[in-house]
């Protein structure tokens, strides 16, 4: 039975719902993401409490949160608050007025569980093992670093972009020596991790909203391709560069930059020199920017109550069965496809020369080769083509998601290369090389596709033979396969042009 979890996430800066439906095999698919500007930090500036009107804000937010919920029957509702609530003298009083007024609870995080709750959001759907997390929020920071997905060492402190604005004033425009102390100043901060120091092979993986806001202005200046924020690479001098030509403008100048939301034209400066500042003191080169963190983190372990550790096996595998599912794909046909593409990839090695990065693509490929049939059967490979582009799928770098994409698309026959030019570099990930192994990979899958047509497991596994001129496959059958074979030699003429060896398939009975 279907059912549906939300997370109410009070922070500093902003309040945010998000929505999850969770289907019976344990899938997860977000169906609402909305926020509010409250900025609860800016009425701690100087020691104050929160203040009545900030305190109303956010409480009649959170009172239409809660009624958006119960429209959409949501089961559970998980409310946290994080630094400006953490900090504040009346906390007491703004809890038990948001209980009075909401009827929620809200949890408080300390620093150290606001940064273990982003880091879990981040292990289980980034595509690396080993990094820094920083999650720059309006009210504090965290920093975590992991080896083998598992935390090495953490640290908090209460200082955000709303905080760090007031004290530098960076919703103006800054000088250049202004800049510089106010970097000066947050290298003294991460001074305190000196771990940091150690870790500058690592990327950094950032979180939260000036994290975003960065990774879509540097996308929007290089007309990069996908658009997709998750898991998207900038390197230092990138964030450098951005965080130049944002501090030389006033906050009324910012709202022309592409990609910058009106909402945060002034805090945008210290959100990206906290950023470029620890990388700097780490001598960081890598900055990777995810779409998730503390609200994903909160989600997992919801969904793995029982785990002392919620992390998934694998991030990778985690996602695609959890779009296998969301998608309702034939799970036995897919992977019958898949093990045999995978067989015909490692006999037929020295044929195509690839190596274990390309083994998982058509791995992942072969396993989603049929989302699109849930939109219609007509055109499903182009189905197939936006719904991995643009769907959650985790694990990957983007080069390797757009050519799993393409890949997939390529097992059906009519395939056409739509849009792909707009994937090249320098604007996109692809090298003009990943084109032929999109296309040898795709011929594979289209092989291996073919072979179970009827999707009954007719051929049950190959064996391949080959030869200076041609590559025998000799397919085992435990029943009539003639549809099978037809279909899967129909790639032959592809075959004999891509490997320059002609494709001849015999069936084998068992």
């Amino acid at each position: 039975m279907k059912r549906r979890v939300a997370i109410i996430d009070l922070g500093s800066n902003s309040v945010r719902l998000v929505v999850v439906e969770i289907g019976d095999g344990g899938s997860y698919h977000q169906i609402e993401d909305i926020k509010e500007s409250v900025r609860l930090a800016e009425s701690l500036i100087d020691g104050k409490p929160l203040s009545a009107k900030v305190m109303h804000h956010a409480v009649e937010t959170i009172k239409l949160f809660v009624s958006l919920c119960q429209a959409l029957e949501v089961q559970r509702i998980i409310p946290i608050a994080t630094a400006a609530t953490r900090m504040a003298s009346n906390q007491r009083e703004f809890l038990d007025l948001l209980r009075q007024e909401s009827g929620l609870d809200f949890r408080v995080l300390s620093g150290s569980e606001e940064a273990y709750y982003g880091y879990l959001g981040v292990a289980n759907t980034v595509h690396v093992s080993n990094g820094v997390t920083i999650d720059v929020g309006g009210g504090s920071t965290q920093i975590v670093k992991f080896r083998d997905r598992k935390i090495v060492r953490d640290g908090n402190f209460p200082l955000g972009t709303i905080l760090l604005t007031e004290q530098f004033q960076s919703h103006t425009a800054m000088s250049r020596s202004q800049l510089e102390s106010m970097l000066a100043f947050l290298r003294e901060k991460f001074a305190a991790y000196p771990w940091l120091k150690t870790a500058g092979d690592l990327p950094v993986v950032g979180m939260g909203g000036a994290i975003r806001s960065l990774a879509r202005i540097d996308r929007r200046r290089k007309g990069y391709l996908p658009d997709r924020t998750h898991d998207y690479v900038m390197t230092r001098q990138d964030v450098k560069e951005i965080l130049e030509h944002l501090a030389g403008m006033d906050a009324g100048e910012r709202r022309s930059v592409p990609g910058l939301s009106a909402e945060r034209t002034d805090i945008i400066v210290a959100g990206v020199g906290l950023v470029y500042a620890m990388m700097q003191e780490g001598e960081f080169d890598t900055l990777i920017a995810s779409g998730t963190g503390l609200r994903f983190g909160l989600l997992f372990e919801y969904l793995f109550p029982k785990a002392g550790d919620p992390l998934v096996p694998s991030v990778l595998m985690y996602s695609i069965d959890n779009m296998m599912r969301y998608y309702g794909l034939q799970e036995d046909h897919a992977r019958h496809v898949s093990n045999l593409a995978l067989s015909l990839f490692d006999q037929l090695r020295e044929v195509h020369g690839y190596g274990p990065t390309a083994r998982r693509i058509l791995l992942v490929s072969s396993l989603l080769h049929d989302t699109g049939v849930g939109i219609n059967y007509n055109d499903h490979d182009e189905h197939t083509l936006y719904l991995i582009t643009r769907s959650r799928l985790n694990g990957l770098t983007h080069r390797e998601m757009i050519i799993c994409a393409y890949v997939a698309a390529a097992h059906y026959r009519r395939f056409v290369w739509n849009g792909i030019d707009n994937y090249m570099a320098p604007k996109g990930p692809l090298q003009p090389q990943d084109i032929d192994m999109i296309k040898k990979l795709g011929i594979i899958l289209r092989i291996a596709n073919g072979l179970d047509r009827c999707s009954i497991k007719a051929v049950t596994f190959v064996n391949c033979i080959v030869k200076p001129d041609r590559v025998l496959v000799m397919a085992k059958i435990r029943r009539g396969a003639e549809l099978e074979i037809r279909h899967a030699m129909s790639a032959a003429e592809e075959f004999e042009d891509l490997f320059n060896r002609k494709l001849e398939i015999e069936p084998i009975n068992h």
